[in-house]
């Protein structure tokens, strides 16, 4: 079964200081790239004019890793909807992981429509020098996990109670 990463950097929610912001993003896209790789994903970067026509064009078998990268709000990040991103999954089979490393937070995120066999990791509020990118190079580097084992318990059972998961089967 094919295995495709879809990447995408966002920007930042810049305040004081910009560099070290710019140069955390890289960091943790960098290590997202390392990851997926590292899992069997074939990588290709999008923005956000591409994005939604890039997935449509993948074939409808095989699993799909999209992590986001940037400042998003209430579901929203790079002026796409995660319900925009959902549409276009839903017409596809195999398992897919929807990572946000982003507070795409706020009240909306639970109500979020995903499709089926999906997985979705973001949070409400990230922790300063933290990401999910770096808790996930722990679970698959320290730890020897999968990304297609992850689930609610990986992230409590590190204590990092921040980051928000969501299923559907």
């Amino acid at each position: 079964m094919d295995k495709k990463a879809f990447l995408m950097k966002g920007k930042p929610n810049l305040k004081n200081n910009q560099a070290k912001y710019r140069k955390a993003f890289q960091r943790d896209f960098d290590i997202m790239k390392d990851i997926a790789t590292n899992q069997g994903y074939q990588i290709q970067e999008v923005n956000s004019e591409n994005i939604l026509n890039e997935i449509k064009k993948y074939p409808t078998m095989g699993n799909i890793l999209f992590y986001y990268i940037g400042h998003a709000k209430n579901g929203i990040f790079d002026g796409k909807s995660i319900n925009e991103l959902s549409d276009i999954l839903m017409s596809k089979q195999g398992k897919k992981l929807i990572i946000l490393d982003s507070c795409a937070g706020g009240n909306r995120i639970e109500t979020l429509c995903l499709p089926r066999d999906s997985k979705l990791v973001t949070a409400n509020e990230v922790p300063l020098n933290k990401s999910i990118a770096m808790l996930l190079w722990d679970y698959i580097y320290a730890y020897k996990g999968n990304l297609e084992n992850l689930n609610k318990n990986v992230f409590e059972n590190m204590k990092h109670h921040w980051v928000y998961f969501k299923e559907t089967k």
